[in-house]
């Protein structure tokens, strides 16, 4: 009777043993389940309002990953040519995997004669996709 329970109990430990090498070994680092999203610049445009001279920025988030973006939050570098502006925004639009949206924001200037002088000044800081 002694051996039989041993045994039982031998054979319970490997049984897990072997269920947690599975699920070791098998499981993704969890990076597949995370989501991933890639943003860029499309285009700017200065415009002269009554409030001030500013500039619209349009720029395109497109989902690289496997499931979808829910939220989307990115921050931005502006450089004029006097000034540097930050700017963070949130997006809600959720984002199908290998789709995309388009958005676009103002940045209201300082003075009237700042300008930007091309793409390249407006630089993506960071961003972060849920």
């Amino acid at each position: 009777m002694r051996y039989k329970s041993k045994l039982i109990v031998n054979i319970v430990k490997e049984f897990f043993l072997v269920i947690i090498l599975v699920l070791l070994f098998s499981c993704e680092t969890g990076e597949g389940w995370k989501p991933k999203g890639e943003v860029s610049v499309i285009n700017f445009n200065e415009v002269e309002t009554i409030e001030g001279k500013k500039c619209k920025i349009d720029y395109k988030i497109k989902n690289i990953g496997a499931v979808k973006i829910i939220k989307s939050t990115i921050s931005f570098e502006i450089n004029s040519d006097k000034n540097i502006y930050y700017l963070t925004i949130t997006d809600s639009t959720t984002i199908l995997p290998d789709k995309e949206i388009f958005g676009n924001f103002y940045v209201f200037y300082l003075s009237t004669n700042e300008t930007l002088i091309d793409l390249g000044a407006i630089k993506i800081r960071s961003s972060f996709f849920e």
